[in-house]
């Protein structure tokens, strides 16, 4: 491992006999934390980990805390494997779902947005327990949700191929019309693509706001979100 990496990355290469290629005696139990992991994530997110501690090695260490990860840890790594573009393994993503499921009432809206975001970058679907969780818990959460979030959110299932539950749904359409006077060009396109994508009309009062909000940001609309909007 190079000797630029820091000192905690060093010590867990040397006890999985990476440094030198044997391991180094007992191994101590509190070198990796859940911290450790997000950290080396986010080096293959940048291309900047080092080459010794490959994904495939990150992520057998990701299963040793798994069960200790925090919410926000469990939807950090999720986002940082969607930004990597490579799907976690088998036994990762079913050890991230069910502690997800466990978990999910501690999940803040940026929790929930950004869980579903990498599953529909990474292309993967949630299994049933965990879409149902995530779906109630934006239910649950629904008020904080800002345009972004709104947008993400519909974009996903979209992205997916999948259509949210009602409740979900009206509890979203019902978030829009409170914010849409917020929602820039990129959000307006995502919603709309999304509806598209649902192959669903939205309804009179979402769709009156949203070509209010897109002629009142028009100036700001970028080539890819009008040509987004005009195909929606």
């Amino acid at each position: 491992v190079s000797s630029c990496a820091p000192s905690w990355v060093l010590g867990v290469a040397g006890q999985r006999g990476l440094s030198r290629g044997r391991p180094r005696g007992g191994r101590s139990k509190e070198v990796v934390q859940p911290r450790n992991v997000l950290l080396l994530l986010q080096g293959h997110v940048e291309k900047t980990a080092p080459k010794d501690l490959p994904l495939k090695f990150v992520e057998k260490m990701a299963l040793e805390v798994v069960d200790r990860m925090t919410p926000r840890d469990i939807s950090t790594m999720m986002s940082k494997y969607g930004r990597i573009g490579k799907p976690p393994g088998k036994a990762m993503l079913e050890a991230i779902e069910r502690q997800g499921v466990v978990k999910m009432l501690e999940f803040d809206e940026q929790g929930v947005v950004n869980t579903l975001h990498a599953y529909a970058k990474l292309g993967v679907r949630p299994g049933h327990a965990m879409m149902e969780a995530l779906e109630r818990q934006a239910v649950a959460k629904i008020g904080d949700f800002g345009p972004r979030g709104l947008a993400n959110t519909l974009w996903s299932f979209a992205r997916l191929g999948m259509t949210p539950g009602n409740t979900l749904l009206m509890a979203l359409e019902e978030r829009m019309v409170e914010s849409m006077g917020s929602f820039k060009p990129q959000a307006i396109a995502n919603t709309l693509w999304a509806y598209a994508g649902f192959g669903v009309v939205p309804g009179e009062e979402i769709l009156a706001g949203v070509e209010a909000q897109a002629l009142a940001e028009i100036r700001g609309v970028n080539p890819q979100d009008m040509t987004t909007l005009m195909w929606a």
